[in-house]
Order: structure tokens, then sequence, then C-alpha cells
């Protein structure tokens, strides 16, 4: 959906996308990439709420001796090492969806006006920037991860 609204152009009255490929082409593996991110960065908040919000399939948390009720604990008394390769699966996965995207993303620009190749760009290099940042000590950065997502989204999105 983000992408038809952004490929949009407005003629005669009515909203058309005209991109050489369905949304989905260009969004698929940009939204996987970010989604994961994303997982890694809400991670501590949501084992927090007693795993509910938790959404690593379970096997792959039983990989590494963790359960989503049990997760909160190791997240907070520092069982980094752990923490860190179960980080890590996910930040492999992520590369794979980062490169693909990228790819389809440079396919995409050519159709977008300036503004919306801003406002993409701007989103991915936030998600880019943390997916860098966790890819080295990923438990040792939750602390930090609020100064860490706001220095990542005033140098993608700063208009000075």
């Amino acid at each position: 959906v983000f992408i038809y609204l952004l490929a949009c152009r407005h003629s005669d009255g009515h909203y058309r996308c005209d991109l050489p490929e369905r949304p989905r082409y260009y969004a698929s593996d940009l939204a996987v990439f970010c989604y994961l991110v994303h997982i890694l960065r809400d991670l501590a908040k949501d084992a927090g709420s007693r795993g509910r919000l938790v959404t690593i399939p379970r096997t792959v948390l039983a990989d590494f001796g963790f359960e989503r009720d049990t997760l909160a604990d190791a997240l907070t008394t520092g069982a980094h090492a752990k923490v860190d390769r179960l980080a890590d699966v996910l930040l492999n996965r992520a590369s794979v969806h980062r490169s693909r995207g990228r790819q389809r993303l440079a396919e995409l620009m050519p159709h977008l006006d300036l503004r919306e190749k801003l406002a993409l760009e701007g989103l991915v290099r936030v998600y880019e920037g943390l997916h860098n940042d966790f890819r080295q000590r990923y438990a040792a950065r939750l602390a930090g991860l609020p100064d860490l997502e706001a220095g990542h989204r005033a140098a993608a999105f700063d208009q000075s």
C-alpha cells in the first residue's frame, strides 16, 4: 500500500499507479527487512509484556534456550552472548532481504517524485542504520536504543 501511494499520480480527477511491476514486487523484500529489524528494535519491550508480543517463532527461540515468557529475563540479566546469537539469525535473514530490497528500490526510484523518493529513502536508511548497529553487539545496544534510533531518524530526515 505504501509503495502504491508513493507512486500514484493524480490526473483528470483520478489517481493512477503506472509502475512497470506491481507494488508488491518493489515492497516485499523491503517490508520483510524492515519488519525483522523492527522485531529486534522492540524485542526488549515486547518481551517485557510476558512474551505476548514476541513474534519470533517458538522453535527459533528454543534453539537458543529461550521461551517467550522467559526472554525478558535474558535481555535484562546479561545473557548477552545468547541474545546476540539469536539476533544474528534474524539479522542474517534480514540481510538477504535488505540486498534484494535495495535492488528493487533502485528499480522503483525513477518512477517516484522527489518528495516520495526522500520519504522512502529516509525510512529505509533508518532501518539500515539500526541493522548495521545491531550487527555489532546487539544486546549491548538495547539500553541506548531510543537515542540510537533518534540519531538515525535525524540523519535520514534532517533538512538543514
